[in-house]
This record gives structure tokens, sequence and C-alpha cells, in this order.
């Protein structure tokens, strides 16, 4: 199986303004996207800048997807926290 990178990419012109803010970010699976306002509740109550990373739980290749996205995170100083679902 091939290995695929990802690469990081400059945000969009309207979020890199100078008077715009990101305050927190939910990183959530498509099967998740109808339940997409209890996850921006509970992202918002996070602390500022925080990133919740919503993984299923009884998938190994997302799991491990998460993973490396929260290394990556870290390693340029944000800070995750990550919950599991299980998927129907």
């Amino acid at each position: 199986m091939k290995q695929q990178r990802h690469r990081w990419t400059p945000p969009p012109l309207a979020s890199r303004r100078r008077h715009s803010r990101l305050d927190n970010v939910a990183l959530v699976p498509a099967s998740e996207l109808a339940s997409l306002a209890k996850w921006q509740r509970q992202a918002q109550a996070l602390p500022a800048g925080e990133i919740l990373l919503v993984l299923p739980q009884d998938n190994s290749h997302l799991q491990a997807v998460g993973v490396q996205i929260r290394r990556s995170l870290k390693a340029r100083g944000r800070h995750t926290t990550i919950t599991t679902i299980r998927l129907c």
C-alpha cells in the first residue's frame, strides 16, 4: 500500500487577515456532519486555540491517521483533544 504524504497549506486568505481569529477547530469524520452542531459546541467549550479531533472507535486506519495529525499539530505547538466515537 502506497503511503500518502499530507501537506499543510496556507489557510484561506480570509482567515489570514489581521483581524480574523480562529478560536477553535473541530475535525470530524464525514459521517458525523449531521451532528456538526454538537461537535462545534464541544470545540467551543475548549480553551482558545485548542483543536478537537473526533475519531471513530472501531476504524484502526482512521485512528492511525488521527494520531499522525495530532503529532503534526503538536510539533507546530497546537494543543489537541481527541474524542473517540462509535460509528453506526
